[in-house]
């Protein structure tokens, strides 16, 4: 028997599960690389630039801080020194004002004199300055006749009493009082002036009773009065 041939048939064998690795390209790709390679090259350019500026920086601050010590120790020295002299001066200026303090001390005594010396003066210039000034008017003068005899010495010892101080010293009332006198009786008393000045004795009363006793005879009553008169002062 003759077996029939079959013609033969390419077999295609199955595929497996595993795969299998092929090469492809990706679009872009390439241009993604390149702008990343840029990205990291800027980063790096801005970095050192960065670290550039803080050593600058830093360079900077470190030789600004050592110029601030620097200047603060000169700034201390010369404290220092300013603080030596001053106390220096006030050394100086304590010694200056213990030794004058004791020439005080010694002059003290002539200054309390001297004060003294200015309140004593103070008070006579106090009273050369207030002078009393007179109240009454001044008396008539006295003439030759008994009849105005108690009148004007009851005006004379009033003007005596009452502006004695105004008129002034015990001289310039006597010849207050010889000056009211006529001349008639002016020269009749002038033996109680010129006693007077002998023994620079002004009394007023001896000037009055003088006039009492050359004035023309008196009646009891006259004479009683000008004597009353007279124990006013």
């Amino acid at each position: 028997m003759k077996i029939k041939s079959f013609p033969a048939q390419n077999v295609t064998e199955p595929e497996n599960n595993i795969p299998t690795t092929t090469t492809s390209t990706i679009p872009g790709r390439d241009i993604m690389a390149s702008d990343a390679d840029k990205l990291n090259q800027s980063l790096q350019c801005i970095s050192s630039s960065i670290n550039e500026f803080a050593a600058k920086t830093e360079s900077k601050f470190a030789r600004v801080h050592d110029e601030m010590k620097s200047t603060d120790k000169r700034i201390d020295a010369d404290l220092t020194q300013i603080r030596i002299v001053v106390r220096a001066e006030v050394d100086d200026l304590n010694r200056e004002v213990a030794k004058m303090q004791k020439d005080v001390n010694k002059l003290q005594p002539h200054f309390d004199v001297v004060y003294s010396e200015l309140q004593r003066l103070r008070q006579d210039m106090s009273q050369l300055t207030q002078v009393p000034q007179p109240r009454l008017p001044d008396p008539p003068k006295l003439l030759d006749s008994d009849s105005h005899l108690c009148p004007w010495l009851r005006q004379m010892v009033a003007k005596l009493r009452i502006d004695g101080d105004a008129i002034g010293s015990p001289e310039a009332r006597f010849y207050y009082v010889y000056n009211f006198l006529s001349i008639g009786m002016q020269a009749a008393v002038l033996y109680v002036c010129s006693e007077a000045d002998m023994l620079g004795e002004w009394d007023v009363k001896a000037l009055l009773a003088a006039i009492i006793e050359i004035s023309l005879p008196l009646n009891r009553v006259q004479r009683d009065y000008a004597q009353t008169m007279l124990h006013l002062l």
